[in-house]
């Protein structure tokens, strides 16, 4: 994974060094409980992002004790089944989700992610088309969404806004405030839209607190005929650094915080 590729730096634009110093990469491979900066041929990187993977190479430990390198010798495809996603939402139920909580400003947030949110969140894009087919069942929505924001692309968008509750929903049902809360960190993570914060997180401002869902349909209405979250230059996001297939190579989360 990465939104920023030190070896792909635009044409006439001064590298930042700080960013990218000379030799290092901003590829990320991420397992169940550890990441790993990797080193391999860009192109054949590419085709690979944001998915899952078997991978062979080499490992070498890093000078600061901060993130070992991996030198690819072999990559492929590892797509989770279907069917074991779909056994993995159905666990959803019978594991209720506390949902998100922010512990600090700037914001810094503890997502409290059950073992199968962290299951389906490893099984990246492949989840998509089967996540959104649950996105109206209302024992679990909130977990959807929320899954929506570390796997989905610029498909799950719309069908999230759709989702979301409105000001009456949301001033009258404890879920439903829930499920917004959800929806504003999903959708900020994707689309990097600065609507109901600040696209890198930064202090807790709402700016919408009586009714995102008529804000991100008003910003979707407007983007959604450009938005391609492949051309996103840089997520600097601090809600979902360690989560889904946005995660930054430069931050290390655990995984069940």
């Amino acid at each position: 994974m990465s939104d920023l590729r030190c070896d792909e730096w635009p044409v006439g634009v001064p590298k930042d060094t700080r960013t990218c110093p000379e030799g290092s990469s901003q590829w990320g491979l991420r397992t169940l409980t550890k990441q790993y900066s990797v080193r391999r041929n860009t192109s054949e990187l590419k085709k690979y992002e944001r998915r899952r993977v078997t991978v062979t190479g080499t490992v070498s430990p890093s000078n600061d004790g901060y993130m070992d390198r991996f030198d690819v010798q072999s990559i492929g495809p590892s797509e989770m089944a279907e069917a074991r996603i779909r056994d993995l939402i159905e666990e959803l139920r019978r594991n209720p989700w506390a949902g998100p909580e922010n512990i600090a400003n700037p914001t810094l947030w503890i997502f409290h992610f059950t073992s199968p949110m962290v299951q389906i969140l490893l099984a990246g894009p492949a989840a998509q088309d089967i996540l959104l087919k649950y996105l109206d069942d209302p024992q679990i929505r909130d977990q959807i969404i929320i899954l929506l924001g570390g796997v989905g692309n610029e498909k799950a968008v719309d069908p999230i806004i759709h989702a979301m509750a409105n000001r009456e929903e949301a001033r009258d049902s404890a879920y439903a405030k829930k499920v917004n809360l959800a929806a504003n960190l999903a959708l900020t993570n994707i689309t990097v839209g600065d609507v109901i914060w600040h696209h890198g997180g930064g202090i807790t401002v709402d700016k919408c607190p009586d009714d995102p869902k008529s804000c991100w349909s008003a910003w979707w209405i407007k983007n959604r005929g450009t938005f391609d979250v492949t051309n996103t230059v840089s997520r600097n996001y601090s809600n979902y650094p360690g989560y889904g297939i946005y995660q930054d190579p430069r931050r290390f989360r655990s995984w069940f915080r």
